[in-house]
């Protein structure tokens, strides 16, 4: 019961009902912040809010510069500041900033950091650390995580477990498994032995850092004495 008065209490002093006109219809929502709902639990805002938002969803219909805190936060074009959520983080254009959370997207061009689980943009210019990163366009940067994706050109580093890069023109991918679809390095050796009648290698990443994979047949046809071991 606390818990439910405490909310009410928070409810009443930040929230502003719906006000009834001169022929006594509901209005809009209005609240001291201008024509924006704030609750501090749900809170959606236009270009115009100059505030901080903090709640669990945040929502920015346009353009916001300033700071977002909450359990998911939305802004449908370009953002300027830092987005910390515990979900979800979204930018429907560009971002110049820091996003913090699980997960971070943002559909134009990310200037600056994406930290979280999985991060994706389409270009990227900055750093990138989670456990996937994905910038649909390239860029230049760092991705850092486990499995890291850039699908056009990409001037940077890639560091992680997995690494996929259409093409890397200044930079180099650092994995246990690094794939450059063009200009990436891919090699295949072969060799003979006694013991290993056949040696078979596989080198791929690029020139200046390659992973080497090889598989042999081990034969027991080698000699003791006279005697063949079996």
């Amino acid at each position: 019961m606390k818990k439910i008065a405490v909310l009410g209490i928070l409810l009443l002093m930040f929230t502003v009902s719906l006000p009834a006109d001169e022929e006594g219809e509901q209005g809009d929502w209005r609240n001291p912040f201008g024509n924006s709902l704030y609750t501090f639990f749900f809170n959606v805002v236009d270009e115009n809010f100059r505030y901080p938002l903090f709640g669990m969803f945040n929502l920015v219909i346009g353009d916001f510069n300033n700071l977002q805190v909450g359990m998911v936060n939305w802004n449908t074009r370009n953002f300027t500041g830092l987005q910390a959520a515990y979900f979800f983080n979204a930018v429907g254009a560009d971002m110049t900033g820091l996003q913090l959370g699980t997960i971070n997207l943002v559909t134009g061009k990310a200037d600056g950091f994406q930290l979280g689980f999985l991060n994706s943009t389409r270009s990227l210019d900055g750093l990138q650390a989670g456990f996937v990163n994905s910038a649909t366009n390239g860029g230049r940067g760092f991705q850092a995580g486990f499995f890291n994706i850039a699908t056009q050109r990409l001037n940077g580093v890639q560091l992680g477990f997995i690494n996929y890069a259409d093409s890397i023109e200044e930079g180099v991918p650092i994995g246990f498994i690094s794939i450059v679809r063009r200009g990436g390095y891919r090699a295949v050796e072969y060799s003979f032995s006694e013991f290993f009648p056949i040696t078979l290698g596989l080198k791929i990443g690029v020139e200046k850092f390659y992973t080497a994979f090889y598989g042999s047949l081990w034969s027991f046809l080698g000699k003791r004495g006279n005697k063949k071991i079996f």
